[in-house]
């Protein structure tokens, strides 16, 4: 009998993955669709993963290769299949790692683009902050501008992980670390806006979610990417606006700006000083005083 067959064992690894809820969403989708794709190429040749050789994977592989599939994307896959094994392995239903000599190819990495100032302004203003949906927009915006913040951290903030009054802001990242971020005086005043404006409209049952959708449910982190793209096409800027571009220009701002890297570091959740190190070297200071002097929306405030 088979102890790993292609699509049940892919299914089981699934499963056991959003069991154990390390990973983040996002990723396990991405694990999904690469073991689909393999079960999909192997399945007229093979009927369970122990029968899968080396030749049988390098030849998957090349197919996507031929296909025009992104070193990036294949090398996912390669990872995709590699912690396959590792998990059917471990379950005691094979005894083969047919990954075991393959190596990722290295992919030299992508430089972030970074907006300009004028961007950035162009971009805020494009939400009519006259209507609920887009004010918290406006506040959305300024808020991934003024923190670096990761999407999926702003999903999931509560009302009480905004403090106003003391203008700090607390996310969560997704292994449930928190930390501690200043805000600007104009972040502060857009999200105090919806928050007295704009959510208590939004609202259909007692949540304590911050930013809320049509529906009173929490946003996803598709309609963030498109609200960000929308909105840069309306402002017609030439780069695809995403939350990882509102980041690098966050990080980018307060270190061209003087600010010292490790608290940048801090700001950003990274847990590795090399992380941050991409984007430009500083001196070390303390991390409210320097986001005070550094950020471009506190420069303002001050001249």
């Amino acid at each position: 009998m088979s102890k790993a067959p292609l699509q049940p064992a892919a299914a089981d690894y699934i499963k056991q993955l959003k069991i154990e809820n390390r990973l983040a969403q996002n990723t396990i989708t991405s694990y999904q669709r690469d073991l689909l794709d393999a079960v999909r190429y192997l399945q007229d040749t093979h009927a369970d993963w122990q029968d899968v050789d080396q030749t049988a994977v390098m030849a998957f592989l090349d197919q996507l290769k031929q296909q025009g599939v992104a070193r990036e994307t294949i090398n996912r896959h390669i990872v995709s299949l590699r912690q396959l094994y590792k998990y059917l392995r471990q379950m005691g239903r094979v005894d083969v790692d047919p990954l075991a000599n393959l190596t990722t190819a290295a992919i030299p990495a992508k430089q972030t683009p970074v907006m300009s100032t004028s961007q950035i302004a162009a971009l805020l203003a494009v939400p009519n902050v006259n209507n609920r949906t887009g004010l918290r927009d406006r506040a959305i915006f300024e808020l991934l501008y003024a923190t670096g913040m990761r999407v999926n951290e702003l999903l999931s903030l509560k009302v009480a992980d905004i403090d106003l009054n003391a203008q700090l802001v607390m996310p969560h990242d997704r292994s449930g670390r928190t930390r501690v971020v200043p805000i600007s005086d104009e972040c502060t005043k857009w999200l105090k806006r919806y928050a007295d404006e704009s959510r208590f409209k939004l609202m259909r049952d007692d949540t304590d979610v911050f930013f809320l959708n049509n529906r009173g449910q929490s946003l996803t982190r598709q309609a963030i990417w498109q609200k960000l793209r929308s909105a840069g096409s309306r402002a017609e800027l030439e780069l695809d606006v995403t939350p990882d571009v509102l980041r690098a220009t966050f990080a980018h701002e307060m270190l061209v700006n003087g600010a010292d890297l490790r608290a940048v570091q801090i700001m950003l959740g990274h847990q590795s000083l090399s992380t941050t190190e991409r984007y430009a070297p500083s001196d070390d200071v303390h991390l409210a005083a320097q986001y005070r002097q550094y950020h471009p929306q506190s420069i303002n405030e001050v001249e």
